[in-house]
């Protein structure tokens, strides 16, 4: 490893699966002109995501160095940076192999490496069409796949999602008219590790952006986003919108369709008709009320509460 530089999170989400390794994708970026991999669960979000390598080599030395030390914690330390903490896993010579995404609380850190830690681990992580190639004695299967891996095509992709490598300011995607609230691009709402409650891991994540506002986030279990939030001043002011919203999410006459620059989107409201939250834009009213519970269909492809 050559860098001290990452990737924004949602850079390593949307990149080839790796050939052997269960849970990891890996990739080279043309930008940057190194490779880098990434652990991700089964939602496809990012455990922990690698800096910059020089060859493909040395890449595939730091995903072994991860299965290696992922398991032990004594590789782990949680270090706060710039306002945000990570959870950074090192080798048995305290060199650094990986890292989280950008965290807000510690709490959060010591969840996701009780995540990490977890004895049924291996039935948390994304397998993608790697599963099928490695089965018990599959070796030339195994062979075969590195062959192919050199024009691995498959993406690690969800309907909807578009990424772009590094976004340094908050993109605004609309303004609402009525509200006044101004929703970022998608894009920010990707990459972000999920909260855990007393029921184990949730579909919801909370995150702060560029421009300093706090946001929360609500995926449906393919990774692909259920409803997005408009910033907020303070991160209390955000985690008692997302309360509110979790008491409100699961009751069908809470969702409204709404027009937004000529499109449409899914509107969550509390018992004052006063908005929550919002899904992404669609076409039509159709295509937008069908992502409703009162559509009597699951939106996306079903939703983690």
């Amino acid at each position: 490893m050559v860098h001290d530089d990452y990737l924004r999170c949602s850079a390593y989400q949307n990149q080839p699966v790796h050939p052997l390794e269960a849970g990891f994708v890996s990739f080279y970026n043309e930008s940057q002109d190194r490779y880098y991999f990434a652990l991700l669960d089964t939602n496809r979000l990012v455990l922990l995501r690698s800096e910059a390598y020089e060859t493909e080599k040395s890449r595939e030395n730091g995903v072994q160095a991860v299965i290696k030390n992922r398991p032990l914690p004594e590789r782990y330390v949680i270090k706060k940076e710039e306002g945000f903490y990570y959870l950074i896993l090192r080798a048995g010579n305290r060199k650094e192999i990986a890292r989280s995404c950008e965290l807000e609380t510690e709490a959060q850190a010591k969840s996701l490496m009780e995540k990490l830690l977890d004895v049924d681990f291996d039935r948390m992580v994304f397998r993608g069409d790697v599963e099928a190639a490695v089965t018990t004695g599959a070796a030339d299967a195994k062979m075969e796949q590195m062959d192919y891996a050199t024009s691995l095509e498959t993406k690690v992709a969800a309907p909807e999602r578009t990424f772009t490598a590094e976004y340094n300011t908050v993109h605004i995607e609309f303004n609402d008219l009525e509200t006044g609230k101004a929703y970022p691009a998608l894009e920010h709402y990707y990459g972000h590790a999920t909260l855990h409650d007393e029921h184990g891991r949730t579909g919801f994540a909370v995150f702060s952006g560029a421009d300093g506002m706090h946001y929360f986030v609500v995926y449906n279990t393919d990774g692909s986003i259920y409803q997005r939030s408009a910033g907020f001043a303070t991160a209390e002011l955000r985690d008692g919108a997302l309360a509110a919203l979790r008491n409100h999410i699961t009751h069908a006459d809470r969702y409204r369709v709404v027009e937004a620059e000529g499109k449409f989107a899914v509107a969550l409201v509390d018992e004052e008709n006063r908005e929550l939250s919002r899904s992404g834009l669609y076409d039509t009213f159709t295509e937008a009320f069908s992502k409703t519970p009162a559509s009597h269909q699951m939106p996306g492809s079903g939703n983690v509460y």
